[in-house]
C-alpha cells in the first residue's frame, strides 16, 4: 500500500503541475533505500492537461486508457487510468497486465467494448 500511496503522491505532484506522465507504470518508478517511491522516465511527458498524439509512435498499450488507445488523446485522467493499472500490476507481484496478450488483441479488445464500460 505504501508504494501505491508514494506513486498516487507523485502523480498528484505532476498533475498540480499540469505534466501528463504519459507513461505510468511500475517499471517507471524507483524505490529508495528509505521506500520512497519516485517516479522516473518521462520520455513521453508533456506540460499541459490535454494532449493529442499528431505522428504514429510506439506507445505502451496495456497501459493506456481506452479513450487514448481510440482516439490518440492523453490527459490528466488518463495517467490516472495508468496509475490503475500500476497499482494491478503491484498487487499481482510485478504480473504484466493483459498477460499473454499482443497489444494489437489488448487493442481490439478495448475497441470492442460497449460504450457504457469505455
Amino acid at each position: 500500500m505504501d508504494m501505491c500511496l508514494g506513486a498516487a503522491l507523485g502523480v498528484e505532484y505532476l498533475h498540480l503541475n499540469q505534466c501528463m506522465h504519459r507513461d505510468l507504470a511500475a517499471r517507471n518508478c524507483l524505490i529508495t533505500n528509505d521506500k520512497v517511491v519516485k517516479i522516473s522516465d518521462f520520455g513521453l511527458s508533456r506540460l499541459g492537461v490535454h494532449y493529442k498524439l499528431k505522428t504514429a509512435m510506439k506507445l505502451p498499450i496495456k497501459w493506456l486508457a481506452p479513450e487514448t488507445i481510440t482516439t490518440f488523446t492523453f490527459s490528466l485522467k488518463t495517467d490516472v487510468f495508468s496509475y490503475g493499472v500500476m497499482v494491478y500490476e503491484i498487487f499481482a507481484d510485478g504480473a504484466e497486465p493483459w498477460d499473454g496478450q499482443t497489444n494489437a488483441e489488448v487493442k481490439l479488445a478495448v475497441r470492442s467494448c460497449p460504450d457504457f464500460m469505455k
